[in-house]
C-alpha cells in the first residue's frame, strides 16, 4: 500500500492511496476539486474507486461531489467502470455522502481493509479511517521509509501531528475518548492528518511543557523540517503517545500545572489555552 499526498490550499493535505493495483484509488479529503482532477490527468494511472471523507468541513469535503461527477462521467466516456463511492459520517448530514458510515465498521477494497471509526467533537459526524494492508497484516511500518504503508490511520482535524483539532460540535469529554480511539491502534501505524500545523503545534506546546524531553527534540525536528521545506507527515501513533501534548491528558505532572486532576479536565484547558494561544 502506499500513500500520496496531494498538498491543497495553504496548508491541507488531500491523499491518494493504492494497493496492488492502481485502478481501485481512494482519495481522502479532496476538497479543491480543480487542483486534485489536474493531478489525476498527470497521474492518469490512478483510477478512483472511492472519496473517503473525514469531515463536512469545505476544506476537506467542498470540491469531493463535483469531482466524482467528473470522472465518473470521464471514465464512462472511457468505457470503464464509473462507479465511486463516496464514504462520509451519517450524522454529518450530507446528500453527496453515497456510503454514510457511522460507529465502527470495515469493507475490503483491493486488499485494503477500511475501518471507519466515528470521532465525534470537531464535527459531529467525523470519521477515523484506519486502512490496513491485507497481503501483509504481519509485517511493521520502518518509519524511515514511509512509501511503504502496511497500516495508517487519516485523521482529519481530529489529531494533528502534536495538536487537536478544535472542539466545534463537542466537548472535551468527546475529544478525550477519541484520542483513547487512535491509542488503540498499532504503535507503528503512519499518522496523515488534514493539516501541515505541526510547528505552530509544537512551538505552543513547547512553552507548556519544556521539561518534557522527547517534546522538545521534536519541536527541533518540526523547526528542521519547516526550514528544509518539507512535510512533516506522517508521524506514527507511538510519536503522538510520547509527544503530543493533547495524548498526555493523564500524565500527573501536567495535570498538576494545571490544577486538575483528571484527563478530561486537563483536555479541556489545553484546549482553552491553545485556542486563546496561553502559555506559562
Amino acid at each position: 500500500m502506499q500513500v500520496i499526498p496531494i498538498p491543497l490550499f495553504e496548508d491541507n493535505y488531500c491523499y491518494l492511496v493504492h494497493g496492488s493495483k492502481k485502478d481501485s484509488c481512494f482519495l481522502v479529503d479532496p476538497a479543491d476539486e480543480k487542483a486534485v482532477y489536474d493531478w489525476l490527468q498527470k497521474n492518469s494511472e490512478f483510477k478512483l474507486s472511492h472519496v473517503l471523507l473525514t469531515h463536512k468541513h469545505w476544506d476537506h469535503a467542498g470540491g469531493a461531489a463535483e469531482l466524482v461527477k467528473k470522472l465518473e462521467e470521464d471514465y464512462k466516456a472511457a468505457e470503464k467502470p464509473s462507479k465511486i463511492e463516496i464514504v462520509i459520517g451519517a450524522a454529518e448530514g450530507k446528500d453527496y455522502g453515497t456510503k454514510k458510515v457511522e460507529g465502527v465498521g470495515s469493507f475490503d477494497v483491493n486488499e485494503i481493509q477500511v475501518t471507519h471509526i466515528s470521532v465525534p467533537c470537531h464535527t459531529i459526524g467525523h470519521q477515523l479511517y484506519y486502512l490496513e494492508d491485507l497481503n501483509n497484516k504481519e509485517k511493521k511500518n520502518d518509519p524511515s521509509e514511509p512509501k511503504t504503508v502496511y497500516r495508517c490511520v487519516f485523521t482529519g482535524d481530529t489529531l494533528f501531528i502534536g495538536g487537536a483539532g478544535k472542539f466545534f460540535e463537542g466537548t472535551a469529554e468527546h475529544m478525550q475518548k477519541n484520542f483513547d480511539e487512535i491509542r488503540k491502534l498499532p504503535e507503528d501505524t503512519f499518522v496523515f492528518c488534514g493539516h501541515e500545523y505541526t510547528l505552530s503545534n509544537f512551538q505552543w506546546a513547547s512553552a507548556i511543557y519544556p521539561e518534557n524531553e522527547a517534546l522538545m527534540k521534536r519541536f527541533k525536528w518540526a523547526e528542521e523540517m519547516k526550514n528544509k521545506g518539507l512535510y512533516t507527515i506522517p508521524s506514527t501513533v507511538k510519536d503522538e503517545i510520547e509527544t503530543n501534548i493533547f495524548m498526555m491528558t493523564g500524565d500527573p505532572e501536567l495535570q498538576k500545572k494545571f490544577g486538575v486532576s483528571d484527563k478530561v479536565g486537563l483536555m479541556k484547558e489545553l484546549r482553552e489555552w491553545k485556542d486563546q494561544k496561553k502559555t506559562f
